[in-house]
């Protein structure tokens, strides 16, 4: 049987990235300092999550020719070189825990020009970014 375990991005977006994040993110774990441990913790605790989860489904509307900043900000706390995932000659290979299901719904409506020239008028959906959760 599977859990849900809900996070609304939206509600409580997880901070942006920093100096002081992405000094920490690169810093080896045996010299972390005890600022950076703390710093780093939310992003382990979303990893931790991450790696427990069977499934992942996203559900996210499209701003602006993009994802909205509290998904980028997950995003940027979870997709951590050394930790979720290293480079190789071949470029980036994740090696976080599991293989994982991932189900994402984002989209874009394609906006009718309204009688003014200006895009108001709602047309048709169309699916967007999901070369971006790729599984496997």
């Amino acid at each position: 049987m599977l859990k849900s375990q809900p996070r609304d991005l939206a509600r409580q977006p997880p901070p942006h990235l920093d100096e002081a994040t992405i000094a920490a993110f690169y810093t080896p774990i045996e010299q972390l300092r005890d600022d950076q441990k703390e710093i780093l913790s939310l992003s382990d605790d979303l990893i931790t999550e991450l790696e427990g989860a069977d499934v992942v489904v996203i559900g996210a509307p499209m701003h602006n020719f993009s994802v909205p900043s509290g998904l980028k900000a997950y995003i940027d706390h979870v997709a951590r070189v050394g930790r979720t995932f290293h480079y190789t000659e071949n470029g980036p290979k994740r090696f976080i825990a599991g293989e994982k299901s991932l189900c994402s719904d984002l989209s874009r409506r394609q906006l009718q020009p309204d009688a003014d020239g200006r895009s108001r008028s709602p047309g048709t959906l169309s699916a967007h970014h999901s070369w971006i959760y790729r599984s496997r």
